[in-house]
């Protein structure tokens, strides 16, 4: 379960030595109640698209978990995320679109990495924060969304599931 909110939609740019963002809108997650597909039961039949009351198959549209960093890494034309639960920084190993990220919570701050940069940042405050490299502009959206899951996944009234046993 998600709270409503909107995770903004943020990109982060190096010019020299100071970093500065700009928000481009917002996803909004209406719905509080959200499904995931846990990847490792799934062969994708497409069964669950008759039963699911949202458009489009779960296991195609929905966000895929998997058990094991070994099948993450396994499926890499499959997007999803790990959550490496027993992580002392709760990292995420996450895919979009066939990009790969990871992400580690570090107190009030974020370590996200993926292809050309490597940075650190509080998520309220990224240009006064951020510092770490960068090639290219950064999108901060897909941490947000990871950083959003993560935490809904890591709660402590979570029900349990197979993602954070």
């Amino acid at each position: 379960e998600l709270p409503a909110a909107e995770i903004p939609i943020r990109k982060l740019t190096l010019d020299g030595d100071r970093w500065t963002v700009r928000d481009e809108g917002a996803i909004p997650l209406a719905k509080k109640h959200q499904i995931a597909n846990f990847a490792d039961f799934c062969n994708e039949c497409g069964n669950c698209d008759v039963f699911c009351p949202e458009d489009g198959g779960p296991y195609i549209v929905k966000p895929r978990f998997f058990g094991s960093l070994e099948l993450w890494q396994r499926f890499a034309d499959h997007d999803g995320f790990f959550l490496d639960a027993d992580s002392p920084t709760r990292r995420v190993h996450a895919r979009f679109e066939g990009r790969e990220f990871v992400l580690e919570s570090a107190g009030d701050r974020l370590s996200y990495a993926g292809d050309g940069f490597e940075i650190r940042f509080d998520p309220d405050d990224p240009a006064a924060t951020a510092e770490g490299r960068a090639s290219a502009e950064v999108d901060l959206t897909y941490a947000l969304i990871i950083d959003e899951l993560r935490r809904a996944m890591l709660a402590h009234d979570a029900p349990v599931t197979y993602v954070n046993a």
